[in-house]
């Protein structure tokens, strides 16, 4: 009983205090469990970041809007693709299709070889073809025919139809033998005219009748005449014949007054200086009661050529009292002259009045300069002109009188050259060694070279060969002539004339 009042005696432990200072925590003051709770230093951050959120400006672009911005992006990627292909569709479509002509030949005789832009389309009778617009290059060839080629622009969506007919590679014909000098084509291709060696006068063969006719007087005979100038439209030659001061039925000109230009000057002619050469004018129009009347013409001319029109010419004029003129006579026959130069350089100057009427050139082979003279501007272009002519040999202007064709020294040889007149300069060389030279328009000449070959030569510097049949032998040209008219090339080779179709 004592142990367990002493028991009941004992007091009970002291209360741990909290370090605080709290009053103890007794076993019925300790908390039933219960969720966590976040601490106020938490709770109170929380609530700041919602009021922050809730007092914050809403976003511009929500979940929803971002979706429809990407769907925007796609839309122009799209488009843009679409546009790309269309685009890459629209252009091969534009070559293949749109862009095209629609071209068709035709042959007689058929079975022609053609070629588009030097590609090889085969032996055909007929065909038609779809071709880029543009320029374009068709060439026909068959064996027996001539070569047929042109450079054709064709428009988009046109269509053309080319009916060609094939013309026979032309023979090499015969006009006359014998042997000739000054041979020229007068009264617009008419007559073929020459100084027959053989005979020492005058002779035409008619293109239209193939006859052969003694011009001026069949009694004439010239057998030191020295040079012939040609009309180009009636039948009439200005002639230097050596130690020939007088022939039956003649006028004496020789004295005939002008004009002198510029003012100041006397209208007479000057003391004649005869160098053993006398001028005449041989005009079949010019006759009386006993025929041709020679007209005997100034001693002091040196050389003289004719207008292009036939009805004017121009001469070279050394008198005795030292004048060197260029004269031009409104007659033929050397009246109504006047001067338009006074005082010229050189020796024995040649004259061509060039086809544009307004040109004149000066070539001289006493080692002088050559010159181009303009009668409307009165003066001479540049320094000089034909630089490295060769002496003694031809020179030829073009159908429009733009450019000549002449031979001169290159550090190649002997070569042919194209001078552009305006320009005043060399535009042009043939790089082979030649015999002949002539023109076949103004951007075409024909050449014979040293083999006896005969070539086109065109201005874009392309060459091909004339194409012709000789049954005559072995050709040798020595001059050629070209008619625009009859489109014949009429060959001299020393022995005989002969003549073929060319392009």
């Amino acid at each position: 009983m004592e142990g367990e009042k002493e028991q009941n005696n004992i007091e009970p432990a002291p209360r741990i205090s909290d370090i605080s200072g709290r009053p103890p925590i007794t076993p019925m003051d300790l908390p039933k469990e219960k969720p966590a709770v976040s601490s106020p230093t938490k709770i109170t951050q929380a609530t700041k970041e919602k009021e922050e959120e809730e007092t914050q400006e809403p976003l511009v672009v929500s979940t929803g809007s971002r979706g429809s911005s990407n769907n925007w992006v796609w839309w122009v990627i799209g488009i843009f693709g679409l546009l790309l292909v269309a685009g890459t569709i629209y252009y091969f479509l534009s070559q293949i299709s749109f862009n095209r002509a629609t071209v068709s030949f035709s042959f007689s005789p058929s079975g022609a070889n053609l070629e588009l832009d030097g590609k090889d389309k085969g032996l055909i009778n007929s065909i038609s073809l779809r071709v880029k617009s543009g320029e374009h290059n068709f060439k026909a060839t068959k064996e027996g025919y001539l070569t047929w080629e042109e450079n054709f622009v064709l428009v988009a969506g046109e269509e053309v139809s080319f009916n060609i007919d094939l013309k026979p590679v032309p023979t090499a014909s015969v006009l006359f033998e014998g042997s000739t000098k000054y041979m020229d084509l007068i009264r617009k291709d008419e007559l073929l005219v020459y100084y027959d060696t053989q005979t020492g006068g005058f002779s035409a063969y008619n293109l239209e009748d193939s006859e052969i006719v003694p011009l001026f007087n069949e009694n004439y005979s010239f057998p030191t005449l020295e040079k012939v100038s040609w009309s180009p439209s009636g039948v009439s030659a200005v002639v230097k014949i050596r130690d020939t001061w007088r022939i039956n039925n003649m006028f004496d000109n020789s004295q005939v007054k002008g004009m002198y230009v510029p003012l100041g000057g006397s209208p007479e002619q000057a003391p004649e200086l005869k160098n053993g050469v006398a001028t005449w004018l041989f005009d079949n129009e010019r006759q009386n009661t006993k025929g041709i009347q020679p007209v005997l013409m100034n001693g002091s001319i040196r050389d003289i050529t004719f207008s292009p029109g036939g009805d004017e010419i121009l001469y070279y004029y050394e008198a005795a009292n030292g004048e060197r003129s260029l004269i031009r006579a409104a007659e033929i026959s050397g009246g109504e002259w006047s001067r338009l130069i006074t005082d010229l350089s050189g020796k024995n100057p040649k004259l061509i009045w060039l086809q544009d009427d307004n040109y004149i050139l000066f070539y001289d082979d006493e080692d002088y300069v050559d010159q181009i003279y303009s009668i409307l501007d009165r003066g001479f272009l540049g320094e000089g002109s034909l630089t490295d002519r060769v002496f003694d040999t031809k020179v030829v202007d073009s159908p429009d009188g733009s450019k000549l064709l002449y031979a001169y020294n290159s550090t190649n040889g002997v070569r042919l050259g194209i001078w552009d007149v305006l320009e005043n300069k060399l535009i042009q060389t043939f790089d082979q060694e030649v015999m002949a030279y002539t023109w076949q328009s103004a951007d075409t000449a024909i050449i014979a070279t040293d083999s006896g070959d005969l070539w086109y030569w065109s201005q874009d510097n392309k060459t091909r060969p004339v194409q012709f049949v000789s049954s005559v032998g072995v050709i040798n040209p020595i001059d050629l002539l070209y008619s625009n008219l009859n489109k014949q090339l009429y060959l001299y080779d020393g022995s005989r004339v002969i003549s073929f179709e060319v392009e």
